[in-house]
Parts: C-alpha cells; structure tokens; sequence
C-alpha cells in the first residue's frame, strides 16, 4: 500500500477536469476547421482530376478507335493493290470475313470499295460486274467522264441499298472521296445519311485510296493514278455505342461537324441530364480533314458520385467528435474515482483469497509429504512380510513353494511393493520441492552428476559429457533431483539397457545455464510432448515396472522452481533431448569446468 500511494495519488488527481482537457478539445476544435478547409480544396482537386481523367479517356479512346479504323481500310488497300489494283467479288467476300468486323471493328456498318470506272470501261464492268451478280447498277445515275460506284460491301445484307451507289450523286460523299483521292491519306465526309440506315441519323463515310502506282507524290500524279478506295460506312449513334459504353460513364457528350450536331448525349429529355454541371469542357480534335468539337459535360450520376458534401460530413464529425471528447473526458473523470473505490474492494477481496490459497497449498503440500512419509512404513512391512513368506514357504513348504503360481504371486507381491515404495518416494520428493526452494547453494553441476552416475549404477561407459559445467547459485537438492529423474527416465525406458547411451551438455549464455541430457532411446511422438510432464503420466506399458510417471514431472516442477524451465525434442525411434534453462544461475564470481 505505501508503494503504490504515489499512484493512487496520480489517479485521485486524473479524476479531475484540468487545463490540458480544455487546451485539447480547443485544440482539436482548430484541428477540425483546419481538416475541413484542407479537405474542402482536396475534395475540389479531386473531382477536377476525375472529369478530365474521364473527359480525356474518352478523347483517346475515339481516337484510338478511329486509328483502328484506319488501319482496317489501309489493310483491305494493301490487299487490293498486293494484287494489281483489281480484286473481284469472292476475293473481297473472303477478306471482309477474315477481318471479322463484328468482334475487332465494333461500331462500324462495313467496309467495301468504291471503284473508279472511266467512260470507256463503263460497258465492260457493268457486263463482268453483272456476270456475278445480276442486276448490278450504278445510282442513281451515270456521269459522263468517270463514276464512282461502290461496288463491293461486307456484310452485304444489312449493305445491300447501298450497292452501286456512286459517289458523285452528293456532294459531301465526293468531296470527302477527293480529299482522299488526292492527299493520299485517309479521309472522312462531313455529315451524311446512310442509304442502309432506316432511322435516318447523322453519319459519314470513311476513305483510304489506292493507286495504280505505288506512292504517287503529287496531287496531280494521284489523280492520274487513282485506282479507287475501301470505304467504311459509318451511324454516328452506333459507332459512339460500340466505342463508348454509356452506362458506365459520368459524363455525356456532344459532337459537332461544323456546326452540325451529329450526336448528342446532353438533351434535356436524357434521364441523366444535369440543367447545372459541375464541369463542361469544348474540344475540337482534327479528324481525318475535319474538325470534329466535343462539348463534354458531366452528368447527374457524376454529381452523385463526386458531390462536395464530404467536406461537410468532415466538419460535422468533427464536431461531433470534440463535442464526445469534452464528454468524454467528463466521463473519464467519474469513471477514475469510480475505479479507485472498486479497486479498494478487489483489493481486500484479492488478499483474502491469497491468505485462503496459500493456506490451501500449504496444507495440500503438507498433506502429501505427510502422507507419504507415513505410507513408507506400512510399505516397507509388507515388502518384509513378502520376503519372510518366500523364507518360511523355502524351509517348511518348499512342495508349495513348487507351484508356479504361488511362486507368480510373491513375486508379484514384491514387485508392487517395490512399485508402491517408489510411488511413495517419487511423491514425497514431488512435495518436497516446493518447501526447500528458496534455499540456495553453490553448487559444482559435474561433481553431482558424477556422484549421481555413481549412485544409480550407470555404466561409466555409456555416459558422455560435453560442454562446460560452471559453479551455479542453485538450490543443490533441486538441481540433483533433476539430474537424476532425467538419467533414470533415461534408463527405465530404454528397450535395451546395455546399448544404452546419455551425453551431458553444459551450455552456458551470459549468466544462464542450460543443461541438455540426450540419448539413444525409443523417442517420444510429438503429439505427448506436453502430456509426459504432467503427474502419473508415463508412455510405458500399463502395469510395467520402473516408471512411476512422477519423474518427469519433478523434473519441470524443480526446474520451474528454480525459475527457469524444461522442454523436449524427440521423435519417434530417434531418440530424447530434454533442455533444462536456468536464467541468472551461473555464479558471476564462478569459473567454468571443462566436462570431464
């Protein structure tokens, strides 16, 4: 009690509201606004980020999109002129189908070619044109000079109004063809309806030109050289479907061809429509020579998603939270006086059951050692009795003495005499431990296990020590009872006791001590490491003679006496290692004593 007045002292104090309690909840009050206004600019940087993180996602991926497109015509050209500018119907039928336009190209319509048939060969390609398919004509008419049909289309089903289409009949088609025709580069139409399309909504059509010739460098040289072009059509509301998921996007787009809206995801009828966007951005991207804006802004979803109200939950909480501090701390305070007067009744409660339980173990230690100390006379009486039978029956019944089973039964009888003696012992010796604990000695640990080696009548031979052996401050009677139940544990249950084999180790660790008894025997299946320990446990044969299964166990119980500890490693078949640790035991004024 007298120690631990400083502290109660401590806890009294605490149980009172101070200075620091107010400066704290002052203090995370300012930290609060600080959080706030910190998390009001985070939260706007952070919603900014998202939109032109998403705006320009959406960017590259058109464009991405469009290069593949690109690509696809620019392959189907490579086709035509890899065979000599011309490709007929079969041809293009079995190309068209290896490009598998439905799974690499969605969002397109098809992909055809445009052919350039002068007026002198207009005759010969409507008659070989007409000999794979009859009825083939140019729409809706025939220009005098050249024409510009599309003659070939993949898929042709959802194609087929658009077969013989020529180029020249509107002027967005034909300027967009000689865009092509005379850059050499790929080139799209301004906006267009699709012949195919039957909802009639904006589109337009895609140009890559081959020539006769292999890169003809000038506009003129191109014209002359102009062979025609693969083509793909384009439904501007199916392209933005097959390149933009509009599910899975916050933001809604408009797309303007000069001037003229050719799709549109920001209409007030949209269910998603936002009247007052948090973001809007306008870009205009070249494409393929025209200039496409973008008006992107966000929608409902996206204000749901990045709305600013969580620097208000911030504030709130916080607030929240001061406000619980301060009660809290109010709490804490009662709580602390509450604490002190329940402390006082445990801690009468606890000494009284300290008094109760070592009055307990003092008499159940008692009781044992009494016990047992009274039980060896009865023992030894009867082992006696056994013995002067046996001479009794020798002198004046020897024909009794004959009978197997009555010479069985003394023998027995001594045997469990003998078993009972040692029993008795092992239990006296087990009490015993706990009422001598507290006396120590310098002891020299290989003088003892040399004496016990003798005692024991283990053969010299058969016992290796290894390691060093300092002078310990132990309790010696301790130390000898666990060199000896180690060694005898050792002996017991070894199957053949003339093969036999123990090695000593002496460790030594700073001031610790360890002590390691190995040997040769059956080994111990892990899964009774623990149990072996324990009181009357032992692995041998039930009713065997030797083991009284108390050995092992003053073992642990010495070595927890004298503050250390025991452990095993063993396996089955493969012999024993019990480690005895002994912390602080090594006398620091003691030499060490190479094993003999």
């Amino acid at each position: 009690m007298t120690a631990a007045a400083p502290t109660r002292a401590e806890f009294e104090k605490s149980g009172r509201l101070h200075f620091v309690h107010y400066l704290v909840v002052i203090f995370s009050f300012v930290l609060t606004f600080v959080v706030w206004q910190y998390s009001t600019k985070q939260a706007n940087a952070r919603v900014t980020a998202a939109f032109d993180r998403s705006a320009d996602q959406m960017l590259e991926l058109i464009t991405d999109r469009m290069q593949k497109y690109e690509d696809g015509l620019w392959s189907g050209a490579a086709m035509i002129t890899a065979s000599g500018g011309e490709v007929v119907y079969d041809e293009w039928h079995d190309f068209a189908r290896t490009l598998r336009i439905d799974e690499k190209y969605p969002g397109i319509n098809g992909i055809g070619v445009i052919l350039r048939v002068r007026q002198g060969d207009l005759d010969g390609f409507l008659t070989s044109q007409r000999a794979v398919r009859p009825g083939f004509e140019i729409r809706p008419q025939v220009f005098p000079g050249e024409n510009l049909p599309i003659t070939y289309i993949e898929p042709k089903d959802i194609n087929a109004q658009a077969v013989g289409l020529n180029m020249r009949f509107e002027s967005n088609r034909f300027r967009g063809l000689m865009a092509a025709r005379d850059s050499g580069e790929a080139r799209i139409t301004g906006p267009i309806t699709l012949v195919q399309d039957a909802g009639a909504t904006p589109g337009f059509l895609f140009y890559a030109p081959y020539y006769a010739a292999p890169s003809p460098e000038t506009p003129e040289a191109r014209s002359a050289q102009f062979l025609g072009a693969v083509y793909a059509p384009f439904v501007v509301r199916k392209l933005m479907e097959g390149v933009l998921d509009k599910d899975r996007r916050a933001i809604r787009v408009t797309i303007s061809d000069d001037g003229e809206v050719i799709y549109d995801e920001n209409s007030p009828d949209e269910a998603d429509f936002d009247h007052d966007p948090m973001f809007t951005r306008s870009v205009e991207i070249a494409f393929y020579g025209r200039v496409w804006r973008f008006d992107i802004r966000t929608n409902t979803a996206f204000r749901s998603a990045h709305g600013h109200n969580q620097p208000k939950v911030i504030l709130a909480c916080g607030i929240a939270i001061d406000t619980l501090l301060l009660c809290l701390f109010v709490l804490l305070t009662r709580s602390n006086r509450r604490a002190i007067a329940f402390a006082d009744i445990l801690t009468e409660e606890l000494r009284r059951e300290k008094r109760e339980l070592q009055a307990s173990n003092a008499a159940l230690e008692q009781y044992a050692y009494v016990s047992s100390h009274d039980l060896k006379t009865p023992i030894r009486s009867m082992r006696d009795v056994t013995d002067y039978l046996r001479e009794d029956l020798e002198q004046d019944h020897a024909a009794a003495l004959a009978d197997p089973k009555i010479s069985e039964n003394l023998r027995s009888m001594r045997e469990l005499t003998d078993r009972m003696e040692m029993v008795v012992k092992g239990v006296l010796d087990h009490a015993q431990i706990g009422r001598r604990g507290d006396v120590f000695d310098q002891v020299d640990p290989g003088a003892i296990i040399n004496g016990l080696v003798r005692s024991l009548n283990l053969p010299r031979d058969r016992i290796e020590k290894a390691g060093t052996f300092p002078r310990l401050h132990v309790n010696a009677v301790q130390f000898s009872q666990i060199v000896a139940n180690l060694l005898e544990n050792a002996r017991q249950h070894h199957p053949n006791p003339s093969n036999l084999k123990i090695q000593i180790t002496g460790q030594v660790t700073g001031d610790d001590f360890r002590l390691i008894v190995t040997d040769n025997g059956p080994g111990i299946d892990p899964r009774y490491h623990g149990k072996i320990f324990e009181m009357f446990q032992s692995l041998g044969q039930k009713g065997g003679s030797g083991s009284t299964g108390i050995g092992l166990s003053i073992v642990r119980r010495a070595a927890e006496g004298l503050g250390g500890s025991v452990s095993l490693e063993s396996r089955e078949g493969k012999g024993a290692a019990f480690t005895v640790t002994l912390p602080g035991a090594v006398e620091k004024a003691g030499h060490n004593i190479a094993a003999e």
